[in-house]
């Protein structure tokens, strides 16, 4: 008996809208006074939504956190695969990550602190081990020293 797959609907502008609201509303406490010092209902109030509409949409604020980074690494992988520059090499998003730095000083100070930058390294550690996977099963990456494939880089 052959099983029909539904697709999967991309949210509703609501849904968006809730969710970046709630996302923005963690940059700037986190801005204002740091990761550590936030609680959920700094949120709730920032975003201005309740607490129900929170906890559909997030479990707790590092999901908040996590989310976040995740839509920023999306951007980051956009970015690459239409950037003109080598896009065989793993780490081609960290120019674009460096220029977004710097233009966002207070915002990167505020995710390295000490509880969101230990969580903020590890989502970075997993979607660089994840780029870095890839390109190694395609064997494509090429070394730093020249336009070679790294495999047959006499380096």
């Amino acid at each position: 008996m052959p099983t029909s797959r539904k697709k999967q609907n991309p949210p509703d502008r609501r849904v968006k809208k809730t969710r970046l609201a709630i996302r923005e509303a963690l940059v700037a406490l986190m801005m204002q006074k740091g990761y550590e010092a936030i609680i959920v209902e700094d949120i709730l109030e920032r975003a201005d939504v309740g607490r129900s509409t929170f906890y559909a949409h997030f479990a707790d604020k590092e999901d908040v956190l996590r989310s976040g980074i995740e839509a920023f690494r999306q951007g980051l992988e956009q970015h690459r695969m239409t950037a003109a520059s080598d896009t065989h090499w793993p780490f081609a998003f960290s120019l674009e990550l460096l220029r977004h730095a710097g233009s966002k000083k207070g915002l990167y100070r505020a995710l390295v602190g000490r509880q969101s930058g230990t969580l903020v390294l590890g989502i970075f550690r997993d979607f660089s081990a994840v780029r870095l996977g890839a390109s190694r099963r395609r064997r494509r990456w090429s070394c730093l020293c020249s336009t070679q494939p790294a495999r047959t880089c006499p380096c």
